[in-house]
């Protein structure tokens, strides 16, 4: 009799969104997976998707992609809830998000927060397109460990990978990776510098001087340590705390500036 060997299976999710809007219109709507897509009524010049992961969160082997192509609309995109990166076993969680939007088009990307757990393990990949007239407002916020409940990140794996291009030519890049010990790294002077919540507002497009001078007599009253790069029309600005619910009040006040419009639903829930 010969001994018979079994490996267990892990269940993984996996997720994928294509969705695609012209002249404020649908012009294409793929869902699948555990991805799902809401468009609630808006009484706003933006037109609002909402996405979704009926998963609860992403693990690893997980695989998730989206796909958000403008044309001449004006959309704002956000999640119903914080995304959730849980303890991983075996190979990292694969996100993949891709976004394009045309002359005539404007994009407000604004996920509600990515809160990492210990020892998940995920990679990360955000593509933008967009043209000289197009407009982007683009936020990314990662919080490691649930502070209300005293969560320390002790070890896991993390990298963003972004590449924007505006007319196919390159014009931000950036990689954030955090393997290993990310605990200690948070707490370098030339890491998070003892802040576990991070954030991250991109605005392209015209006028971006404008919002610039809008926003820069706020910097020194708000809590958070925030550094603001302006240059070649782009406005970057980035946003450090301990405190995650700080953060997020400052990240809200903020975008009411640059964006002069109420935030979406979703988010006031």
């Amino acid at each position: 009799m010969s001994n018979l060997q079994t490996t267990k299976v892990l269940q993984r999710a996996r997720g994928s969104i294509d969705l695609a809007f012209k002249k404020q219109q649908i012009a294409r709507m793929y869902q699948s997976g555990s991805s799902k897509i809401l468009l609630p009524k808006t009484y706003t010049p933006l037109k609002e998707a909402v996405l979704i992961n009926t998963a609860g969160g992403i693990t690893g082997g997980d695989k998730f992609e989206i796909k958000l192509n403008i044309a001449s609309s004006k959309i704002v995109a956000t999640t119903q809830t914080a995304e959730r990166l849980y303890n991983s076993i075996g190979t990292a969680a694969k996100v993949d998000i891709h976004l394009t939007i045309d002359e005539v088009s404007s994009l407000h990307w604004l996920p509600q927060e990515t809160i990492v757990f210990d020892g998940a393990s995920i990679d990360r990949n955000i593509r933008l397109d967009m043209a000289t007239g197009s407009e982007v407002i683009f936020l990314e916020t990662i919080v490691f460990g649930r502070h209300a409940m005293g969560e320390i990140v002790e070890r896991g794996y993390f990298q963003d990978n972004w590449r924007f291009y505006k007319d196919g030519v390159l014009f931000h890049a950036e990689v954030v990776r955090l393997n290993g010990s990310i605990c200690k790294m948070l707490k370098q002077v030339a890491g998070g510098n003892g802040s576990t919540s991070l954030s991250t507002i991109i605005l392209a497009g015209t006028n971006i001087e404008h919002k610039k001078n809008k926003i820069s007599p706020f910097v020194n009253c708000l809590k958070s340590t925030v550094g603001i790069s302006f240059w070649e029309n782009k406005l970057v600005i980035r946003m450090l705390n301990a405190d995650p619910s700080i953060l997020r009040g400052e990240i809200n006040f903020l975008l009411n500036e640059l964006r002069e419009q109420p935030l979406p639903r979703v988010w006031q829930s």
